[in-house]
């Protein structure tokens, strides 16, 4: 229930947000609802609580991410803010970022009041999360394109995670194309605007592998475990969540990112799996409300909620129709229950979607895993750069041949993967 009830409000806020805007319109009657579920089963109207909770907090997370200026936006010079979201290399010499912002300017130099999350483009500058910017510019539409973007102020802990994160592009830059892989797999970002494989990893239907995510957390956790074995269970997670959490910080606290360490973290606290998942959701959006309106953190809520859904059923009635490995099984079954209830966003987002996921997912996310261990070696051993780039060749050749997969424009393929995927749960069903 929690699974479809996370789906079903993220699209809602995703194709109409004004219905989640009102959020004073649905508490009253969603009391009711609860109160007359108590009477019948306390269960269930603990469950419609939480629902509720999440509603709530995806409603205020959007009215905060809305721009909201005490002047006409056709009238703005320039928005001070803080930065939510690092930024991001661009074509070109722009970069994007998104900014939280807290003043705009008029032409005559007054200062008006300002609140909402706004996405800027400006020409080169180096932003990280936390800092304090002022940016020239013009509205274009929802997007602030800025002429110049200055920093007021960067706090202690921006400059603490800065450092961190160049001494680590540094390493990593002497290995060229393979080190830029490595930090977008370990930082989430590189310093190439134009990177080839990010293309091809797009037109495979694999984005997901490159863009950080749990899977890469889950990745980290497996590779940081293995020397932490001889330690006590209580020791080595904690050690383990520690390191977590500093990966995420220096990711830049990334949607997705938080999404993943903080279900993690509600898990390892013995709550179920459903009551986790949606716990995640209520958290993140309270405590980031920006990503409400990031694509990221859509992807993986849907994904995830297909996978608890729809996966295992998959996978058992794959394995009874077909004498499959386990492992292609199981990856298969997760790649189609994510793209089964991923699509309509892509469509919505793109135009297109792709299907050669289902193969590709499997082979693709093993190399990339591997390829991580290699770059975190790489920073402890640099005479490893020739491995690395090596690994890197391979990795870029599974890329371009599985970009090969055409783009779909049609809604029919989308019908005939909902029929099989209805008969491999049916069949899984009558096992």
């Amino acid at each position: 229930m929690y699974a479809f009830a996370v789906t079903a409000l993220i699209y809602l806020n995703h194709a109409m947000p004004w219905v989640l805007a009102r959020p004073l319109a649905f508490l009253p009657l969603a009391a009711l609802c609860i109160i007359a579920l108590a009477s019948v089963s306390v269960e269930r109207a603990l469950e419609l609580l939480f629902i509720i909770l999440l509603a709530y907090a995806l409603s205020s997370a959007s009215l905060s991410s809305i721009i909201s200026i005490g002047m006409d936006g056709g009238d703005v010079v320039a928005l001070h803010g803080r930065v939510s979201q690092d930024s991001v290399q661009r074509n070109g010499r722009s970069v994007g970022f998104r900014l939280d912002a807290a003043a705009a300017e008029d032409r005559g130099g007054s200062v008006f009041t300002a609140r909402g999350s706004v996405y800027v483009i400006s020409d080169q500058a180096e932003l990280y999360r936390g800092d304090w910017v002022r940016c020239s510019g013009r509205f274009s539409g929802p997007i602030f394109l800025s002429s110049s973007a200055s920093i007021i102020d960067r706090p202690l802990l921006t400059s603490f995670r800065r450092s961190i994160v160049m001494a680590l592009k540094h390493s990593l830059g002497r290995a060229g194309e393979a080190g830029e892989l490595s930090m977008r797999l370990l930082l989430g970002s590189g310093e190439l605007g134009v990177y080839g494989l990010s293309d091809d990893a797009r037109s495979a239907g694999l984005a997901h592998v490159l863009a950080l995510s749990g899977m890469h957390l889950t990745i980290i956790a497996s590779i940081i475990s293995i020397p932490l074995r001889f330690l006590g269970k209580g020791a080595r997670r904690m050690i383990i969540t520690l390191f977590l959490v500093f990966f995420s910080f220096l990711s830049g606290w990334r949607p997705s990112m938080l999404r993943a360490l903080i279900f993690r973290m509600l898990l390892e606290s013995d709550l179920r799996l459903d009551e986790a998942f949606i716990a995640s959701a209520v958290i993140l959006f309270s405590i980031q409300p920006s990503a409400a309106v990031d694509l990221g953190a859509e992807y993986s809520f849907i994904s995830l909620a297909a996978i608890f859904l729809l996966s295992g059923r998959m996978d058992r009635g794959l394995r009874s129709l077909l004498p499959i490995p386990p492992s292609f099984s199981i990856s298969a079954a997760a790649s189609v229950a994510a793209l089964v209830f991923s699509i309509p966003l892509t469509l919505s987002v793109f135009g297109s979607y792709q299907l050669g996921a289902i193969v590709t997912s499997l082979p693709l996310t093993a190399m990339i895993s591997l390829y991580m261990w290699m770059s975190m070696a790489v920073l402890i051993i640099p005479q490893l750069i020739p491995l690395l780039e090596l690994a890197y060749g391979a990795v870029r050749l599974a890329f371009c041949v599985s970009a090969v997969f055409p783009d779909i424009i049609s809604l029919l393929p989308y019908i005939a993967l909902l029929l099989v995927s209805l008969m491999l749960i049916i069949v899984a069903r009558n096992e």
